[in-house]
């Protein structure tokens, strides 16, 4: 039986105070049905909040969770950095802690990697239409951009 791959689940936080302990204890429901290697890291992007407490108390309970504090913010580029580089695991994973998706599509995700033989996924929204046209303007043009830069056919 070939292994499960292990998996680094981070998410970037900045005043999120009421979302992180949902977060982590959400990714603890999914991921060990996924593998038996994971951690859960949250990048304290210097929050003003109980972001840090919170993140404190989990760490006290939860073998597998782990975070880091910037001490002045960086914005989310500064905390998706410090998040991959944090990253220990064969598959990274980011999601925003609000989980603007249901962790279970993670099995989805994992599958067609090992079936499309992908070093990633890309996954985004499918209707971006309740998102407003300034939104769903910034997106098109970020996306057109990385295609450019990176010449990536998402």
């Amino acid at each position: 039986m070939v292994s499960a791959p292990s998996i680094s689940l981070f998410f970037p936080a900045w005043n999120e105070e009421d979302y992180v302990e949902r977060s982590v204890m959400r990714a603890l429901e999914v991921l060990p049905r996924l593998t038996d290697d994971f951690e859960i890291i949250v990048v304290n992007d210097a929050s003003t909040d109980r972001t840090q407490e919170i993140c404190e108390q989990l760490a006290a309970r939860i073998p597998q969770f782990r975070f880091i504090t910037h001490p002045v913010n960086l914005k989310l580029g500064g905390a998706m950095r410090t998040g991959l580089s944090a990253s220990t695991k064969d598959i990274v994973v980011y999601s925003d802690i609000d989980l603007p998706f249901d962790l279970e599509e993670l099995k989805r995700a994992l599958h067609l990697m090992k079936y499309l033989e992908a070093d990633m996924i890309f996954a985004v929204r499918f209707d971006r239409t309740s998102d407003g046209p300034n939104r769903i303007i910034s997106a098109f043009a970020y996306n057109l951009l990385i295609r450019s830069l990176f010449d990536m056919n998402l």
